[in-house]
């Protein structure tokens, strides 16, 4: 019986979500999860760039923009999620695994 992982992995770590029956059912897990990190990176993105600006004016330096989370949210971007390529920052995945009775 064939069942399907469905995690979010990066350089460092690997976080399994669920275990689905179907292929259909793990990849709207895996755009679930997917909508998840982006929704956190755009936040995240956001908080970074006020700091930055904030530190940037308190020390009279020109404001530069980090572009890390806009490459991050970029990269997840396309539905063809067998070819997203987020390395080293996180990435929904799907493994197929074979279940012995």
């Amino acid at each position: 019986m064939k069942v399907y992982l469905v995690g979010i992995r990066d350089g460092d770590s690997d976080t399994i979500q669920g275990v689905c029956a179907t292929r259909g059912i793990a990849e709207k897990e895996l755009f679930k999860a997917r909508d998840m990190l982006i929704n956190i990176w755009k936040i995240q993105g956001r908080q970074t760039q006020e700091l930055i600006a904030d530190t940037c004016k308190q020390k009279n330096k020109p404001i530069w923009i980090d572009y890390t989370y806009k490459k991050m949210i970029k990269a997840l971007a396309g539905n063809d999620y067998q070819n997203w390529d987020n390395y080293p920052h996180e990435q929904p995945y799907i493994e197929e695994m074979e279940v012995m009775e």
